[in-house]
């Protein structure tokens, strides 16, 4: 299931801040005005399912009846994708 908008839903950040988490992430820019900008990334949509990502989404990992969505956040990353939300 994926969720996407033409216009931004939420920055990096403030993704951050209303899930009450940390953002983590393989590289950041080590400019100043890089990171200011790399950490305004806007997000375009989310999805529950790694299939259905596209650029731009966040991975939500959901635990399920047939699957724990968390053992997919390795893939992500390896993937790329912009963020992942890892609530539990």
């Amino acid at each position: 299931m994926s969720v996407s908008t033409a216009q931004p839903l939420l920055t990096l950040t403030e993704l951050a801040q209303f899930a009450g988490g940390d953002l983590v992430a393989r590289e950041v820019p080590i400019r100043p005005t890089e990171r200011e900008a790399w950490l305004k990334t806007p997000i375009l949509g989310a999805s529950i399912d790694t299939r259905t990502l596209e650029p731009g989404e966040v991975f939500v990992p959901l635990a399920g009846g047939n699957t724990d969505g968390h053992r997919f956040i390795e893939e992500v990353w390896r993937a790329v994708i912009v963020s992942v939300g890892a609530g539990s």
